[in-house]
Parts: structure tokens; sequence; C-alpha cells
């Protein structure tokens, strides 16, 4: 597929986005960060995080292999796999983030390009101190800080290459605004498998400040 192509694809599956002042909390039933709409322009939203906790985990493995495991591990977790066997409910998305890797000598390509970060957010009715601690020691608990990030939202496959794609016109979007990209990509999938392509929700984000 053209890149021209692959562009009006993901184009059409971006849906309507919320209007500036809106508040959101929860995707078809399932708790969600907390986010308030501060612009938007089309396929395009800049939204103000509150903070929230946290699961995540550190893949090393390929983009995808590394969703997969990371999954697969906080799912465990979130389904039992817990100092006290509770089942916490499920939250959306998931997300997905290179992973912040300390340095090293010699730098490896492992380390530097095959690492990813891979979070569920824990259901608001948790603290630090009363949320079930992990059985599986490379999951972390973590409190992801507020702060401020431009979202673009598409349906369908969420490909990497239609990831790729969704960064890219998200960065142009950016770029003609008084805004400084302050970090990594991220990408979220709110929906199971099982979703049909058209009605799956999959977002890129990148944290910002002004310029």
């Amino acid at each position: 597929m053209t890149s021209m192509k692959r562009r009006g694809f993901l184009m059409i599956g971006l849906a309507a986005t919320g209007m500036p002042g809106s508040v959101h909390a929860e995707y078809r039933g399932y708790e969600t960060p907390r986010w308030k709409v501060l612009d938007a322009e089309g396929l395009f939203e800049l939204r103000e995080y509150d903070p929230y906790l946290a699961a995540e985990v550190t893949i090393r493995a390929g983009p995808d292999k590394a969703l997969r495991q990371g999954f697969q591990t906080l799912a465990d977790y979130i389904f039992g796999g817990n100092d006290g066997g509770a089942k916490l409910a499920m939250t959306s998305p998931v997300t997905r983030e290179p992973a912040k890797i300390e340095m090293t000598a010699p730098v490896t390509r492992e380390a530097a390009g095959d690492a990813w970060t891979v979070r569920f957010m824990m259901p608001r009715k948790y603290t630090a101190d009363t949320l079930p601690k992990p059985d599986n020691d490379a999951i972390r608990i973590v409190t992801v800080d507020p702060g401020v990030r431009a979202v673009a939202r598409f349906s369908g496959l969420a490909t990497e290459a239609r990831i790729a794609d969704a960064e890219r016109g998200l960065r142009r979007w950016i770029g003609a605004r008084d805004l400084r990209v302050t970090g990594p990509a991220e990408a979220a999938w709110f929906d199971d498998p099982f979703t049909l392509p058209w009605r799956r929700r999959n977002e890129v984000s990148l944290p910002v400040a002004m310029s």
C-alpha cells in the first residue's frame, strides 16, 4: 500500500474527537486515565491528563512481541497473580512506549532500540498502599505524572506502519502550533483483539509543552 493510500485510510479511520473543555474518564464501560480536552481539530486533540496509578513492565523484544508479552504479564497480575489473589477490574487502554534504558558501555542495539514499556492503568479505587503487590517482580507500580499530550486517534488495525503514519501526522499538527515535543511517542490500544477492526480505537500521543 502506498504512503498516500495509507494516509487516506488513516484519515477515514479517525473518529470525531472531543470538544474543547470536555472531560473523559471512561471508554465502553472501562475506566481510562482522566483527561480534559484543551483543543481539538478534526483528527487531533490536545489533552491535559490527571495523574494516575499504573502497573508496567519492560520487555526487551521487537515492538509487536513486546506488546504481546507485556500484555500477558500484566494480565496475569490483574487476574490474580498478586499477593492477595485479587482480580482487578480491566481498564483501557494498554499502552506501549520505548523504554528508558540507563546508558552503559558499550551501547548495544538491543538496549538502544528493542526495549519497550507496556502499561495498564490501575482502577481508581486503589492507592499505592492498597493495590495488591504483584507476584512477578518484573512488574512495577508507578504513578504517571500529570501532563499535556497531543493525540491522534485512528481505527482499524494498529500496525507499525499505521502507528508511524499517525505519529508523522501528529508531529506536523504539533509543528503548526506553539508546542514542543518533550518525550517519545506512546501508542495506545483501547479494544481487545476480538473487536472488529473498524470498531477499534487506537491512539498515538506525544508529550508536549509550550515552546
